[in-house]
């Protein structure tokens, strides 16, 4: 008889076949249950895969220079304030050298120093922020 097998190899489907028998390896028939690769078998029941992490979505540069409009880009490449003159030159670096910008606690920081420099309110900050997947 020809039936659906889950092959198992340290307790994890690995692979699912339509056989009679495989020998050698770890057999449970699955005919009749909705279980795939990935799926973990204890011995006596299926449990679905651990859920996979949303990756952080990572942003160039540019990604974040285009979510300001004009005039806040402007006020930005001209501000004289220290801090954010030593953005502009980790964004011009991680540019040059490819580097993608994560949506971390280091783009919080770009946002509070712009808001401490005065050239952003906090809820732009907060909006533009979200707006590149920051929570």
């Amino acid at each position: 008889m020809v039936r659906k097998v889950a092959i198992i190899s340290d307790g994890i489907i690995s692979n699912v076949i339509v056989a009679e028998a495989a020998r050698g390896t770890e057999q449970v028939d699955i005919t009749d249950q909705k279980v795939g690769i990935g799926w973990k078998w204890n011995g006596i029941e299926f449990s679905p895969p651990d859920p996979v992490a949303t990756p952080i979505p990572k942003l160039t540069p540019g990604d974040i220079i285009d979510a300001f409009t004009d005039s806040e880009q402007d006020a930005i490449l001209t501000s004289t304030d220290n801090k954010v003159e030593k953005l502009l030159q980790q964004l011009s670096l991680w540019g040059v050298a490819g580097l993608p910008v994560k949506a971390t606690a280091r783009l919080q920081v770009m946002f509070d120093v712009l808001v401490h420099a005065g050239l952003l309110t906090q809820a732009r900050a907060d909006a533009i922020y979200a707006q590149l997947g920051g929570v």
